[in-house]
């Protein structure tokens, strides 16, 4: 292969490379394969082909506080003095993909390359990296998730340092990250016997949130025979005098300088036992997974942590280490002092036995495979996928569960109105001034239909949009968009998605009824019985369909991705909590009547967007004047199910005033099952069947207030709990990875027909 036909990766990371063990493991891993490109602080890193040195007297911390404040985040980006400069630097270079390492560097690569090209690793979980800030959580939090939305979530790939984290990225952002673990390289070495005075030892950043104080105490208070070893970094150079004052004294702790990178796994080598004790202050330090947890392990050292989730899981499930029960120095010394010489070194060789395993050369697989597929073939042949949906995709849930399952082996094109959802190679955005249901009035009314349909600037748009585009297979969600997708694929490679039974949608209107029933049902024989295949959201609605349209519907339910979150405590009183539409006809005026009149001691915390602003006035003037029920802001739907999950109980009853509602199987039965709530239901058959099948909670008599208190009033913690239990174990089967690949079977049959 000659220069010229090597493919071109640019590493982009705003860290001082030569210093930056995840970034140094991405350049080893891609040097030999790829030209790289890098830009950074600091000199050349070995194996850059060429190297842009970002100035170090523009740090990227450095955000324009006005812009910051004022949230032009826009502004605030572009204007930061380091993004700036390499925005500048960058305009003569050329790039066939991109690897952005963290939040920031994505802007910057999408100025190089479409999405699709562009690998982003997450280092952390940024929104919530400082949140134990006050300051930092008011004004960069904010600015920092719109990075994410804006900027990281259209990168055709991504990973992270840990499985919490990436799961986090998920719930939150609909983007689901490969873990690349921070494993150090592989070390050919083995472990040294352990004396009798056992040695210890931690290394990294000096600050005071990382416990080493802590850490400290337990030594100098443990009856085992120990010493500590500190090399620690001036991150914070106050700190670091006071630790330095501290330990001046001590016959059992001694303070080092730190020592480069390429000489800590010997330094490491000297000693018994790798300390890391970190608090979990945030998120991040909660959920922390570290380079020197892996460092421990290559230098061959027994290692001892907290109770920090992952790395506990991986000291114990190896038999590595030991976890202190809590993040007090108390917990510490009781660790401590149990350690024997003939302990550690059990220790020590379950981490040789491991050290293969928890290496950098295992760990790197998944950027490998994303950078293949970016630049070694098999994405640019993947087969392409229209989805059409006449709704904005960006908070559609439905939607978003299909992009993700297809993202990977399809090349997606999206119809829709607002921005891009992440993972598509292509978006088509339909102008929110044309609104999918302004059909032409008098086109309805004479019955003629398909004027009515193709008039509908909506749909017009669309079809102009996508006139001369061609696809293997397209997804078309609710009728609307089944003659759209019609124009791009044939109905034998067509897979309509019905999210409703459209027919007898808004029924209890006489004047929809009259009017546009006909002509939905013209649209359903006209368009969807084209379709191949066809899925529906619960079993009555895909009954519907076969018997008045023979259509073979199948059901994928509307589950929500699963989400590793433990059922809480119920306390008193009892919460209850609803979220969704604020229409009139999903009689939550009748759910506040319940709870004023109930006995009980329970709450009703409302999150209702304004689709009915008279009746969401009217709820609000009831729950102003009520102590037990409180009306909220709707909140983004990636944050929606940790909001429920501090709630006891989702209340749902959904009087049948259409054949729909009497049907329903709608998202918010499943954001419940996955918030580990316990669930009261009306008698709709398809969710009573699901709440009453898996234990999950109680079904009122009927849709009245009355038999909605009845149900409150016997309410008791302990009952509540036993429905969160009931909905931990069914978070799984009710989840929405298995329901998907429905999706996946029919769009692949499809695929096959188009090749």
């Amino acid at each position: 292969m000659t220069l010229k036909e090597t493919p071109r990766l640019l590493i982009i990371s705003f860290s001082r490379l030569v210093g930056d063990a995840r970034v140094l493991k991405q350049i080893a891993l891609f040097r030999d394969r790829y030209a790289v490109a890098t830009i950074g602080y600091g000199p050349a890193p070995d194996g850059a082909a060429r190297h842009i040195a970002i100035p170090d007297e523009l740090p990227l911390w450095r955000w324009p506080r006005i812009p910051l404040i004022l949230k032009q985040y826009r502004r605030a980006y572009w204007s930061n003095p380091a993004i700036a400069f390499a925005r500048r630097a960058l305009s003569d270079v050329a790039a066939d993909a991109v690897l952005a390492n963290d939040v920031e560097a994505a802007g910057l690569a999408l100025e190089i390359v479409p999405g699709e090209r562009l690998h982003s690793d997450l280092h952390e979980y940024a929104p919530r990296q400082k949140e134990d800030v006050p300051r930092w959580r008011i004004f960069v939090q904010p600015f920092v998730t719109w990075q994410v939305r804006t900027f990281v979530a259209r990168a055709g790939s991504h990973s992270t340092v840990g499985q919490r984290i990436a799961r986090e990225y998920a719930a939150r952002f609909g983007f689901t990250p490969t873990v690349v673990t921070n494993a150090a390289p592989y070390a050919e070495c083995e472990p040294t016997p352990t004396g009798p005075t056992i040695r210890l030892v931690h290394s990294g950043a000096c600050l005071a949130d990382r416990g080493i104080d802590e850490i400290i105490t337990a030594v100098e208070s443990s009856s085992a025979a120990l010493t500590l070893d500190l090399y620690l970094t001036p991150n914070d150079p106050a700190y670091l005098d006071s630790i330095r004052a501290r330990v001046a004294d001590s016959t059992r702790v001694t303070l080092h300088d730190p020592v480069p990178y390429a000489e800590l796994g010997a330094t490491l080598r000297r000693y018994d036992v790798g300390v890391h004790f970190l608090p979990p202050v945030n998120f991040n330090n909660a959920n922390a997974l570290p380079n020197k947890l892996f460092d421990f392990v290559q230098a061959r050292l027994g290692i001892v942590v907290g109770p920090s989730p992952e790395m506990a899981a991986i000291v114990t499930e190896r038999g590595m280490g030991a976890v202190a029960g809590a993040f007090t120095a108390e917990a510490l010394r009781a660790v401590l002092d149990a350690l024997a010489p003939a302990r550690v070194d059990e220790w020590k060789r379950a981490v040789h036995a491991s050290a293969r395993a928890l290496s950098a050369e295992e760990a790197v697989g998944p950027w490998r495979d994303a950078l293949a597929r970016i630049l070694g073939g098999p994405r640019t042949n993947r087969p392409r996928l229209l989805i059409v949906s006449f709704s904005t995709l960006v908070s559609d849930a439905r939607v978003l569960k299909q992009i993700a399952r297809f993202r990977d082996e399809y090349a997606v094109t999206t119809v829709g109105y607002g921005p891009p959802p992440t993972g598509v190679v292509d978006h088509i955005e339909i102008p929110a001034r044309h609104p999918i249901y302004r059909y032409p009035k008098a086109r309805v009314l004479m019955r003629d239909y398909a004027g009515a349909y193709w008039g509908n600037a909506a749909i017009a748009a669309a079809r102009d949009a996508l006139r001369g585009r061609r696809f293997e297979v397209a997804l078309a969600n609710d009728v609307e968009a089944a003659g759209v997708a019609l124009e791009a694929v044939p109905g034998s490679r067509l897979h309509a998605d019905l999210h409703e039974y459209a027919p007898r949608q808004r029924e209890e209107l006489r004047r929809w009824r009259i009017a546009l029933a006909p002509f939905v049902r013209w649209m359903v024989r006209r368009f969807v019985s084209q379709a191949a295949s066809v899925t529906t959201v619960s079993g009555g609605l895909a009954r519907a369909y076969r018997d008045e349209f023979g259509l073979p519907a199948s059901v994928v339910t509307n589950a929500s991705p699963f989400i590793d979150l433990p059922p809480r405590s119920t306390g008193s009183p009892i919460r209850l909590v609803h979220s969704g539409a604020g229409l009139a006809n999903r009689g939550i005026h009748r759910m506040i009547d319940a709870v004023e009149s109930s006995t009980a001691e329970v709450t009703l915390d409302l999150y209702l967007t304004r689709n009915d602003p008279r009746y969401m006035d009217e709820l609000r003037r009831r729950c102003s004047a009520s102590s037990r029920c409180t009306l909220h802001d709707p909140v983004p739907y990636d944050e929606l199910i940790e909001t429920l999950s501090a709630y006891d109980v989702g209340v749902f009853v959904l009087p049948p005033v259409n054949f729909n509602y009497l049907w329903a199987l709608p998202n918010k039965l499943f954001d419940f099952v996955q918030a580990r709530l316990g669930i009261i239901t009306g008698p709709s058959p398809e969710m009573a069947a699901i709440v009453s099948g898996h234990s999950l909670g109680a079904v009122t008599a009927d849709f009245t207030a009355a038999a909605l208190q009845r149900v409150l009033d016997e309410l008791e913690a302990g009952t509540v709990d036993e429905w969160k239990r009931a909905a931990d174990r069914a978070a799984h089967p009710l989840s929405s990875e298995g329901e998907v690949e429905q999706w996946a079977r029919a769009i692949g049959t499809l695929t096959d027909r188009g090749r």
